[in-house]
C-alpha cells in the first residue's frame, strides 16, 4: 500500500474528488475505479476492524465522509483501481451487476439461487481465451463483467463439486488495512490471491 496526502475541501464534489484521485495515481479517465473509506472507530461497533468500508457513489456520501470525521482525525480515503481488482473487490462485497439484460445479485435474490442461475448459464459449451486478446477485444469497463462473471462461475463450480474441500480463506477481506506505515490519506489497490 502506497500513503499519499490529497486535499480535499468540506464541500468537494465526487467528481472532482475522483479527478484529484486519478492524478494521483496518474490513471486515465477509462480506467475502473473504486473510492472508499472506513468510518471512524467511534461509530464502528466492536467488531469495527471487519466491517466494510462505504463506497464513495455520490456527493452526499462525500458529504457524509467530510462530516463524521472530526478534526484531529482525518479522513483516510482507499482506492481500488483496475479492472481485475475492481471485479474482486466487488465479488467480494457481493455487489449486483447486470451484463445485458440479466440482473445478478438482485434485491431477494439468495446465494443459492444466484449460484444456480450462474451454472445454468454455463452449461454447454465453455470458451478459453487468452487475457491479452480479451483486452485487446474489450474495453476495461466490459473487462470488470468478465472477471467479475469468472469469479461467479469459480465460485459456483466450487460450491458444486462436493469432492473438493473448502475453500481456503486467506486474512484478506473487504475491508483494507491503511494503519500501515506512511501515514497517508490514500491507499493504492490492494489484492486478494485468487483460485483460477
Amino acid at each position: 500500500m502506497t500513503g499519499r496526502d490529497i486535499l480535499v475541501a468540506n464541500t468537494e464534489h465526487l467528481e472532482t474528488l475522483k479527478d484529484l484521485v486519478r492524478a494521483v495515481f496518474c490513471l486515465r479517465t477509462e480506467t475502473p475505479m473504486v473510492v472508499t473509506f472506513q468510518l471512524p472507530q467511534w461509530m464502528l461497533e466492536l467488531d469495527g476492524a471487519t466491517w466494510p468500508p462505504h463506497n464513495l457513489n455520490s456527493n452526499a456520501d462525500v458529504d457524509m465522509m467530510m462530516s463524521v470525521h472530526d478534526r484531529n482525525v482525518e479522513p483516510r480515503l482507499c482506492v481500488i483501481f483496475g479492472a481485475q481488482d475492481v471485479a474482486t473487490y466487488q465479488f467480494r462485497c457481493r455487489r449486483p451487476f447486470n451484463i445485458g439484460s440479466c440482473t445478478f445479485l438482485a434485491q431477494g435474490v439468495t446465494e443459492e439461487q444466484h449460484m444456480a442461475r450462474v451454472l445454468d448459464m454455463i452449461r454447454g459449451n465453455e470458451l478459453l481465451c487468452s487475457e491479452q486478446v480479451l483486452n485487446e477485444i474489450f474495453d476495461e469497463e466490459k473487462m470488470v463483467l468478465l472477471y467479475r462473471f469468472s469469479l461467479e462461475i469459480q465460485k459456483a463450480k466450487n460450491s458444486l463439486d462436493l469432492n473438493l474441500g473448502p475453500m481456503v480463506e486467506t486474512d484478506d477481506h473487504i475491508v483494507p488495512n491503511i494503519g500501515g506505515e506512511g501515514g497517508g490519506d490514500t491507499c493504492s489497490a490492494w489484492r486478494w490471491s485468487s483460485q483460477h
